[in-house]
């Protein structure tokens, strides 16, 4: 039972993003985290199939398979706030939980952190829930920022609890290799349910 405890270091963040205010917000967790780990950020904008998007391509953030040029653009705008971190963009197009699961193996991505919309209802239905499906397929642990996320960004890579609920199956063990506290010289809490 002792290396469910090690820790866990993130060296290699993938931070998704389609451009919205949902997704900026997480950007700044993605950044705050690879600071205190000595990460590097992979950037990735996956520009889905207009079919596969559900919506039009009326926005930045909808973007359909004509949308290269426009992501380049959003991506050079990302520059700014990743200065200091060591950072690569990556932009494809495609289905996005495809795309996401080979850059997660291509890169060996240790975390995955993305905005939510925070959609639910029809809209979710509609829209469909692109982060849903990726945390529950993702081989590795995902951070996701709801849109309504209060507090400094940069006091998240200071974690000082973390709740994991499990139910003592294999999988829900796994993840309390996650939530253990790497810093052993902070007092934290990790509380199992």
């Amino acid at each position: 039972m002792e290396e469910l405890y090690s820790p866990v270091r993130f060296t290699n963040i993938l931070y998704a993003t389609d451009f919205s205010p949902a997704s900026q917000s997480a950007l700044r967790y993605a950044v705050s985290i690879a600071g205190k780990y000595g990460s590097h950020i992979f950037v990735m904008h996956i520009i889905p199939r207009v079919a596969d998007s559900g919506t039009s391509a009326s926005a930045p953030h909808e973007m359909g398979a004509e949308g290269h040029t426009e992501a380049i653009e959003a991506m050079v705008e990302l520059e700014a706030q990743l200065q200091g971190v060591p950072h690569e963009f990556i932009i494809r197009k495609g289905d996005i939980w495809k795309q996401t699961a080979q850059i997660i193996e291509e890169k060996a991505i240790s975390l995955l952190v993305m905005g939510t919309h925070g959609r639910s209802g029809a809209s979710k239905v509609i829209m469909g829930s692109v982060a849903e499906e990726i945390f529950r397929k993702a081989s590795c642990p995902v951070l996701t920022v709801g849109p309504n996320v209060c507090g400094e960004p940069d006091a998240v890579a200071d974690i000082r609890a973390i709740l994991c609920p499990i139910d003592f199956k294999p999988d829900s063990l796994a993840a309390i290799a996650h939530a253990t506290l790497p810093n052993k010289t902070r007092p934290g809490c990790i509380c199992f349910m």
